[in-house]
Formats: structure tokens, C-alpha cells, sequence
């Protein structure tokens, strides 16, 4: 997490010449009239002076030169340049020797960045301190911006701190805020320190005031601790510890525990995200998380897929992969965040070797191989391991030029021990699979798009597993019990790919559409002998259907569709349809609808709209329409200036309404109050 100060930034583009005079380099002087004074050893330069050192330039209308001491009092439109940014000012007496300087009437403007800072003294007092003399800071540019922070002293020291005295906070000309005294970090690299803090209201926990602070451990750790105020809830406190060790990715760790206050119970959440490897070429995953209460995240949560949770669950994952074969093993423990988790199961471990399909010799045949073993717990019920070995034999076959063929058969072996008691089952497995795949490319002779590939990929699949009493078999979850199965699957691909061009530059190419339709035929439904009506038999499965569009870069649609045509069903079993739109200008669409009979029914939306620029309206509901209930509806009006912006957003879900109040300053966001200014950008 690096941090960088954007004051220090801005005052960085002065370290420039004291790095180079610390290097020593020469200084070049030039000007329409330069005159030596013998007497004083000075150089009078007037009219188009430029003095030039390494990446510093200096151009003003007239300077003394002392060439023994490297001083230079320079007067009128003086202007110093460098690689980090422009000075200007109407006086500055400069010493190209020892890197100090004072510039009277100064203005600062940090290279490739909107920050400016102006003072009626700015002096460089060391090779990293400064002291700004009744000077302003701000990301506006004008000569009266939109905000500025403005103080009596400022004084600053590199790698240290920024100290300011008497610092008023300004919108346009009307001060809003006072402060005697504040002090910032002023590190261009991460520095422990106070955070900016957060302030929300909401109809559950009331007023809260969340105040961060930032800890510095190594180059690759960090951490952030906090407290949390909330006037009709309680007090939490909270430390997140961030690590990246090598060869893995970012790790996190993060307590959480609230003291509830008016009786509220303490709450409290623990969580471990980490995913990187040991020695021996071990992987290590781990992703876990504890909460004490059950509505923590009901209560907590920032959004719906975490405060809708009904689960808890935490995994820990190991293994090691050779050429051939790969070993692992994981931990899974759920917790039932709605009714008890007695009876939830656990897996306390599972073991599961693979052994990837190699070649068996020169022969077209390739065999595989699967082992598992896993420990199947819960604290009230059956308690057990049980074992699968799977083994199985395929082949890749080529046809003729254009169908591929490909048959498997495996035996699946299941053996128990549960409660003391040893069960076993064995059951074979036969597939067949065929496809090709057939393209042709049509020109269509468009500005940009000039031709559209259409391929069609058939497939025909057949599934058979004898049927076998496993009546006495334990049945735990859905690998207990293998159905019979004697089914043909039919898929049909359409893929619509689409070439463009722009004046000659390197084609590009797109998938336009794509429409997958799949059916199963279930020979053993057909032979059924049906019972009393009103059952029929129903061989058919539903005809799923999966439609994706893309006509633009910016927008698309994709639907999914399950229907049953069987005789006398002809009923839709489940279809879901999204598809959204958003320009380069910030306007956009997305919406989401999704239907399971019997089951739900339930739609969401969104809509940004910046046609009302500078003004950016927002809206996002979920909406339950088997109950006709609302289960969240988010509204936000932003106005946003060149430098800033302010946020007024509204969010309404069950058992509680929040509305927040958000400041920004030149891209930053921020809450209010408006000592935003202190916030480190990242």
C-alpha cells in the first residue's frame, strides 16, 4: 500500500536542483547583457537570463550570479522548471551550491498532476525542509479555485512531517473550517499515522464514527487498526493485517469485536484469506471465517451477498502436483448462519489423489485414475470415513476427417466406515461422446465489420450406469448415491465470430453471438411402466437453451432458458435473462431477471446516467416478485467539479435505512467533516 503525500509531492520538484548541485554538475548562465562586476565577483545578467544545471532550468528578467558562492538573486517572471514541476514567483534568491532558496509571491504546479500551492514565501531551508509563508495548497487551478486549504505556516519536511499552523479550509472564498494546528504525514512512501475517519448514520446503528490508523510493520506487511463508534449499537475495534510473502499472493487477516451497548450482545468476526506456497512445492489456501453471532452479517454486511448470507464457510486447502499426479487435501467446516448446525456436515479432511490420463504405451488408449478418502463429521448424527476409487480408460479416436469419438469406461468403488459399521459398493460407468465442428465465413462488406464466422459444433453423448441396490449403503450427501442412468445427450453450438478493420490497422476480431440448445433422452423413463394417472412417462429432458449477444464492445445480453416439452407439460422450468450497456461517458444499464418454478422469482436493476453532466444520477433496486417485496434500493446524486465532487446517496434494504453524505477532493472521495484534505492518496 503505497502512500503518497501530495503536498511532499509537490514540494519535490525544488529537491531537483539540490540533487543536482549535490552531483556537482556544471551550471551554464546565459543572457542578452552580462556584465562582471571585478569589485564584488558578481555577474549582472539582464534581459532572457536562463541558467541551466543538469534537469534545472531558471529563466527570469534579470539576476546577480556569484560564481564563488553559486548564489543567484534573481527578479521578475521568474519561472524554475524542472522534471517534477514549475515554480514561478516574482523574486528568488538561490544558492545552485547548497540547494537552499527563497521565493517571494510563489506559485508551484507538480508535473503531469492537477496540485498547486502558492505562498507569499516558500523557502527551502535544507535538503528536505521547507516553510511555506502564508500559502495555500489545492488540486483547482485558477486564481480562485473551487477549494483551498490556506495557512498563516506551513512547514514541511520530507520523509517526515507536514506541520500547519492556523489553517483554514476554503470553498471558492467562503471559509468552512478551522484548524489551529494539524499535523500530516509527509512520506513519499508508507508512514504509520492516523487514517481519515468515516462518518455514517443509519436507522439501526445510529451515528457512527469509524477512525482508522495505519501501521507500518515491514516492506511486506501492513496493518490497519480501528474504532468504531455506533451511538445505539456499541463500540467495535478491529485490526486487518495485510502480508505478501514471496511466491504467493496478497494474505489477509481481520478481527472484528463490538461491544453492543442497550442490549445488544457482543459480536465478533474473524476472518483469513491466504493462498501461496511452502517448501517442497506445497500449495497452501486457506479461506476462513468465524463470527460468534449468526446475524453478524445480516447486521454488518456492506451488501446483499454478504448481510443475505445463510452459510458460513471456512476451507483449508494443500497440495502438491508432480507431472502425473497431483495430491491434496481439504477442510471444509459450514456453519448454518439461519437454524442449528448440529447436523450440518463437515469434512475433517478429504485426501484425494489424482493421477492425470497418461497413454498406455503406443496405444490410443489413456488411462486415469481417482482416490479419495474423507472424514464426514456432524455433531449430532452418522460420523465416518469413506473411500472412492475411481479408475477408468479412454480413448481420443479420429473418424474421418471431421468426427472425433470419444468412449470411457470406470468403475466407481464406494467403501465405508461409518459408526463402526464396513459397507461397500461397486458400480461401472460407460460414456461414448461424438462431435465435429463445421465453419464457413461470410464477407459482409462493412465500414469496420468486413466478416462474420459462423461455426456449428454437433455433439451426441451417451451415458449408461447399470441400476444397483445401494439401499444399504449411509447416505450423507449426493455422492452416496449413484442414480442409474441410461441417457442420450444431444448439444447443439452455434458460435458467431465477427472481423473488423480501421484504416488498415491489425484486424480485430470479436465473438458476436453464441446459442447452445441441449437435450437429454432417458431410455430407461421410456421403457417405464407408468403408474395410476395421472403419470406419464416423461423421457425428455427440459430443452435447455443458452443465448449470449454481443453487438458492441459496450453492451450485451445473455438468456438461459429450460423448458419442458414433454407430453402434456409444455411448461418453462427456469429461465433467466441479464444484459446491460454503459458508454465512455458513464451512462449504462444493467438488468437482471431470474425465474425457477416453484422456487423464485426475482429481479434486479441498475442505471447510471451522466447525460445531466456535471450532475451523475445513480440507481440500483432487487426486488422479490413472488412476495412483492423490495429487498434493496440504492439512489445517489453526484456533483462533480474538476477538483471535486459531492456525494448524497440513499440506501434502504430490510431493518434499516442509510443515507451518506460524501466529499471529494480531486478524485480522492472523502467524507465529511472537511478535513479531507489529510487523507493520503493512494
Amino acid at each position: 500500500m503505497r502512500r503518497i503525500c501530495l503536498l511532499t509531492s509537490l514540494l519535490v520538484l525544488l529537491a531537483t536542483a539540490a540533487a543536482a548541485a549535490a552531483a556537482n554538475e556544471p551550471v551554464n548562465l546565459s543572457a542578452d547583457s552580462l556584465v562582471l562586476d571585478q569589485e564584488t565577483g558578481l555577474y549582472r545578467a539582464e534581459g532572457a537570463v536562463r541558467i541551466e544545471q543538469g534537469g534545472l532550468t531558471l529563466t527570469t528578467e534579470a539576476a546577480d550570479w556569484n560564481q564563488s558562492t553559486g548564489e543567484a538573486a534573481c527578479t521578475g517572471g521568474i519561472r524554475l522548471q524542472s522534471p517534477d514541476g514549475t515554480l514561478t514567483g516574482e523574486s528568488l534568491t538561490y544558492n545552485f551550491t547548497t540547494g537552499r532558496g527563497l521565493l517571494m509571491g510563489g506559485r508551484a504546479e507538480l508535473a503531469g498532476e492537477s496540485v498547486f500551492l502558492s505562498g507569499d514565501q516558500i523557502e527551502k531551508r535544507g535538503a528536505i525542509s521547507y516553510r511555506v509563508t502564508g500559502g495555500s495548497f489545492t488540486t483547482c487551478p485558477g486564481d480562485t479555485p473551487a477549494w483551498r486549504l490556506r495557512a498563516s505556516r506551513l512547514d514541511v519536511d520530507v520523509e517526515g512531517y507536514a506541520r500547519a499552523r492556523n489553517a483554514v479550509f476554503y470553498l471558492r472564498d467562503l471559509p468552512v473550517l478551522y484548524l489551529p494546528y494539524i499535523m500530516l504525514p509527509a512520506k513519499t512512501e508508507r508512514q504509520t499515522g492516523l487514517l481519515f475517519p468515516e462518518v455514517s448514520h443509519s436507522s439501526r446503528l445510529g451515528n457512527r464514527y469509524v477512525q482508522p490508523f495505519y501501521l507500518v510493520i515491514d516492506d511486506n506487511m501492513d496493518a490497519t487498526l480501528t474504532v468504531d463508534y455506533m451511538s445505539d449499537f456499541g463500540i467495535g475495534s478491529g485490526l486487518e493485517y495485510r502480508y505478501l510473502l514471496r511466491r504467493s499472493k496478497p494474505g489477509r487477516m481481520y478481527v472484528n469485536y463490538i461491544s453492543g451497548t442497550d442490549g445488544e450482545p457482543d459480536r465478533a468476526l474473524v476472518e483469513w484469506q491466504h493462498d501461496g506456497m511452502l517448501p517442497g512445492q506445497i500449495r497452501l489456501a486457506a479461506d476462513g471465517e468465524y463470527v460468534n453471532k449468526k446475524d453478524y452479517f445480516a447486521v454488518f454486511g456492506g451488501n446483499a451477498d454478504v448481510y443475505a448470507s445463510e452459510k458460513s464457510q471456512s476451507t483449508l486447502y494443500l497440495s502438491r502436483a508432480w507431472s502425473k499426479t497431483v495430491l491434496a487435501a481439504n477442510t471444509r467446516y459450514t456453519r448454518d448462519l439461519e437454524q442449528s448446525s448440529a447436523t450440518v456436515l463437515q469434512y475433517l479432511p478429504e485426501v484425494r489423489l489424482d493421477y492425470l490420463p497418461q497413454r498406455a504405451g503406443r496405444s490410443p488408449l489413456f488411462f486415469s485414475l481417482l482416490g479419495e478418502s474423507t472424514y464426514l463429521w456432524q455433531r449430532r448424527g452418522t460420523k465416518g470415513v469413506r473411500s472412492r476409487l475411481h479408475p477408468a480408460l479412454s480413448a481420443d479416436l479420429l473418424v474421418g476427417r471431421y468426427l472425433e469419438v470419444v468412449p470411457r469406461v470406470a468403475w466407481l468403488q464406494r467403501d465405508y466406515r461409518i459408526d463402526d459399521t464396513d459397507q461397500q459398493e461397486g458400480l461401472p460407468v460407460a460414456e461414448v461422446s461424438a462431435g465435429s465442428r463445421f465453419a464457413r465465413v461470410f464477407r459482409v462488406g462493412g465500414s469496420r465489420l468486413t466478416a462474420i464466422r459462423h461455426a456449428v459444433e454437433p455433439m451426441l453423448r451417451y451415458r449408461y450406469i447399470p441400476r444397483v441396490d445401494q439401499s444399504h449403503l449411509p447416505q450423507l450427501d449426493s455422492l452416496d448415491r449413484i442414480n442409474p442412468a441410461n441417457v442420450v445427450t444431444f448439444t447443439l453450438m452455434n458460435r458467431f465470430a465477427g472481423r473488423f478493420d480501421r484504416n488498415g490497422e491489425v484486424p480485430t476480431y470479436r465473438e458476436l453471438a453464441s446459442l447452445r440448445l441441449e437435450v437429454d433422452y432417458d431410455i430407461n423413463e421410456k421403457r417405464r411402466t407408468p403408474g395410476p394417472a395421472p403419470d406419464k412417462r416423461r423421457p425428455f429432458s427440459p430443452v435447455r437453451g443458452e443465448l449470449i449477444l454481443r453487438p458492441t464492445a459496450a453492451s450485451f445480453l445473455r438468456a438461459d432458458l429450460a423448458y419442458n416439452a414433454n407430453d402434456n407439460a409444455n411448461f418453462v422450468e427456469s429461465w433467466s435473462a441479464w444484459g446491460g450497456f454503459h458508454d465512455r461517458r458513464g451512462n449504462g444499464i444493467l438488468l437482471n431477471y431470474s425465474y425457477l418454478r416453484n422456487d423464485f422469482d426475482y429481479f434486479a436493476g441498475g442505471i447510471d446516467l451522466a447525460v445531466l453532466e456535471p450532475v451523475y444520477l445513480a440507481y440500483r433496486q432487487r426486488y422479490d416478485l413472488d412476495s412483492k417485496s423490495k429487498l434493496e434500493e440504492v439512489a445517489s446524486l453526484e456533483l462533480r467539479g474538476r477538483c471535486w465532487s459531492v456525494l448524497v446517496s440513499y440506501h434502504d434494504r430490510p431493518a434499516e435505512e442509510q443515507v451518506n453524505f460524501e466529499f471529494s477532493l480531486s478524485g480522492s472521495r472523502l467524507l465529511q467533516p472537511f478535513t479531507a484534505m489529510l487523507k493520503n492518496f493512494q
